[in-house]
């Protein structure tokens, strides 16, 4: 019997994402027995092996003083926050997982973000969890300038429980901190920002 093998093998973001199904599968063949065909395990160590991509999600590793605001509707008037984050390398450099700390509306609030780069699919990905919500938000992103990052996701919550737009980006400076801002929609408007964080090194 033929072995075929998928083109991603990745069943982390389908917990997360879409339900759709899809119509078809595109399978690539290697052969009748893949673990002997060089090009196989060629193609294995690639999709597992840490590239530059990975360093500079990496490159955030280290405890972080975070200051920021939030805006929950268009036109209205930011929100200070101030948050401490602890980002960890794990998996040999694969991923990043940021422990985020903060309060919100008078109560304590914790977050985790994880994030790596998909060899296989040659995009970012990114998946935000946190105690007030029992569910998750997972996003897909590409470089699109150098040291910026653009994640494009959908968020699903009470307001929206089939689902709405999202984008955030993550942008490097020269300081060595960094600035994330995050982007959403309400009934059908265009987007807005609604939050910006900026992180600086302890």
């Amino acid at each position: 019997m033929k072995i075929l093998l998928p083109l991603s093998l990745s069943l982390f973001a389908i917990a997360c994402s879409s339900t759709e199904k899809t119509a078809s599968v595109e399978w690539v063949d290697f052969g009748e027995d893949p673990m002997q065909n060089p090009a196989y395990m060629e193609a294995m160590v690639a999709a597992g092996t840490p590239g530059s991509p990975h360093e500079v999600l990496t490159s955030r590793a280290g405890r972080w003083k975070v200051d920021g605001k939030t805006w929950m509707a268009p036109g209205t008037e930011p929100m200070p926050m101030v948050a401490t984050a602890e980002t960890e390398v794990i998996l040999g450099g694969r991923y990043v997982v940021e422990e985020f700390k903060s309060d919100f509306m008078g109560q304590p609030f914790e977050g985790r973000l994880t994030q790596g780069y998909d060899n296989v699919t040659q995009r970012y990905w990114s998946m935000w969890t946190d105690s007030m919500s029992t569910s998750c938000w997972v996003s897909y992103g590409t470089e699109v300038s150098p040291g910026v990052i653009e994640f494009r996701g959908t968020a699903n919550d009470i307001l929206t429980p089939n689902g709405r737009p999202t984008r955030m980006t993550t942008s490097m400076n020269e300081d060595g901190s960094y600035t994330m801002r995050m982007y959403d929609s309400r009934d059908g408007a265009e987007e807005f920002q609604s939050m910006e964080l900026h992180y600086t090194r302890v």
